[in-house]
């Protein structure tokens, strides 16, 4: 008999036929996060802030660190403005005696101020992290879908000014006068109509030195020239190539995101197709009515991008997060209940007392007890369940959650006989579990049917005898465990030794 490595290297790829799946490409891989070297468990949803945001449903948040050393997280709802306090409760400090009507928000941050914008009313301010209310930021922009600071200037985008819309333009700020908008080559304050450029605006990201503006099926480059004009502008710079709103993520000289046909990477000259293997998958059933719902993320420290967005009829919230390990080019799939405004944020220390009000049963802990998920300020995936509290994906670990399957072992039109199957699975406690399932076919016209399944003996191996010409092998973890990897499988053709 012959041990064999089955790669798993490649990620989840489920554009691809089980028959013809590259080695290390896997049909199914769920609810694992691709780190560089294997697949880490990614646990429930479990409750974080002490209460629920003052009213309606969670769009958009983000998270800024203030001159006190403390982490605040902002959210824009549909109808209010709320920051998470350092005690876990959310405050309504939305300006004092409005309800806003929003889709969607765009925030950014200059100096201790946060600015959020929503098309639907005036630029926001709040003037220090932990002031009591945003207010309307001076200088009377105009209304605006989108906003970016770039170099001390803040741009606006997708404008209605004076009630007439303005979808392909931008408008951008005095140099480090957020509340000057008045056209001047002396502050660099400008406008700029966007008219030639293919659809309407629905992002902007920081490429390096200089800002991508992306359009429903083109990108516009502006490049920062500084003193007198700002920015050098050229339209359509990428043709044939857009976004979806939500979608794009700066990462520093690189963004990210998608259009309705590939993922894509962005250098501000280049755009790179990363989507191979997975797009179909994901755009084909993507919810087009509830785009606005698209929110992303990135764990900068794993290289990691979560994309959550709204599958299949699920109009009132997220239940997909898509993740791609931008270093290693692998993607996975998460399952999560029905959440919105997925978001990265430095949570507070667990003492043990709250272990115990978290975790009644210690074999609920989805994580070992020195685990940095439980130190104070450690990163943490987050977002808003449907009871409207922030949650961080800290909570159980669901038998059959995190599964990997592998496409189909052959060896041209041999009949092969199985005997062993050895996942690496990553430093298990006693409450982990692991399953097998076998399936096999002998031609492409027959259907995969299930020739064997079972647990891991105390050695860690699953031992079986299941003979065919098309072999794949699925496995399944709960409890505590850090990570599943490569699959050892004892395989050969027929009649061989």
């Amino acid at each position: 008999m012959a041990l064999i490595t089955v790669k798993t290297d490649k990620g989840w790829l489920p554009d691809y036929l089980s028959s013809i799946m590259p080695e290390g490409g896997l049909m199914t891989c769920s609810n694992l996060t691709p780190l560089d070297t294997h697949y880490a468990p990614l646990p429930d949803l479990l409750n974080y802030s002490t209460n629920t945001v003052t009213a309606g449903t969670p769009l958009q948040s983000v998270e800024y660190m203030g001159t006190d050393g403390n982490f605040y997280t902002f959210t824009g709802t549909t109808t209010k403005l709320n920051r998470l306090e350092i005690d876990k409760s959310f405050t309504n400090i939305s300006k004092s005696g409005v309800t806003y009507y929003s889709l969607r928000w765009s925030f950014a941050k200059y100096g201790e101020w946060v600015i959020a914008t929503n098309f639907t009313y005036a630029p926001q301010v709040l003037k220090g992290l932990t002031a009591a209310n945003f207010v309307n930021l001076g200088g009377s922009p105009p209304m605006a879908k989108y906003c970016l600071l770039h170099k001390g200037h803040l741009i606006f985008a997708y404008l209605n000014e004076g009630g007439v819309v303005y979808p392909q333009k931008i408008i951008w700020s005095a140099l480090e006068n957020i509340e000057d908008y008045t056209p001047s080559i002396l502050t660099g304050a400008d406008s700029q109509d966007l008219a030639d450029t293919d659809g309407d605006i629905v992002g902007m990201a920081n490429v390096g030195n200089n800002v991508a503006i992306f359009h429903r099926s083109s990108i516009t480059m502006c490049y920062y020239t500084g003193s007198p004009y700002t920015f050098n502008i050229q339209q359509n710079a990428i043709k044939n190539v857009g976004a979806i709103e939500g979608t794009i993520v700066s990462l520093g000289d690189i963004v990210y995101f998608w259009d309705s046909r590939d993922i894509y990477s962005f250098d501000g000259n280049t755009v790179t197709p990363l989507g191979f293997g997975v797009k179909k998958a994901v755009l084909d059933g993507l919810e087009l009515g509830a785009i606005n719902l698209i929110t992303a993320t990135t764990d900068k420290k794993n290289h990691i991008i979560f994309w959550s967005f709204p599958f299949s009829g699920s109009t009132t919230g997220c239940n997909r997060i898509l993740c791609y390990n931008y270093r290693t080019n692998k993607f996975t799939m998460l399952y999560p209940d029905t959440h919105t405004s997925l978001i990265e944020i430095h949570t507070g220390g667990i003492d043990m007392d709250s272990i115990d009000t978290l975790y009644p049963d210690i074999d609920d802990m989805p994580f070992y007890m020195d685990n940095q998920a439980y130190v104070s300020n450690t990163f943490n995936l987050a977002a808003f369940g449907t009871n409207s509290r922030l949650q961080t994906f800290n909570g159980n670990l669901t038998w059959g959650n995190f599964t990997i399957k592998t496409g189909e072992l052959r060896q041209g039109n041999d009949s092969l006989i199985l005997t062993k199957v050895i996942p690496s699975l990553m430093n298990p406690d006693v409450t982990c579990v692991t399953g097998i399932n076998v399936y096999k076919r002998d031609n492409e016209n027959e259907s995969l049917t299930l020739a064997d399944s079972g647990e891991l003996n105390t050695d860690g191996e699953f031992h079986t005898r299941v003979t065919g010409k098309r072999i794949q092998i699925e496995v399944q973890a709960s409890g505590i465990f850090d990570g599943l990897g490569d699959i050892e499988v004892m395989i050969q053709p027929v009649g061989r030794r």
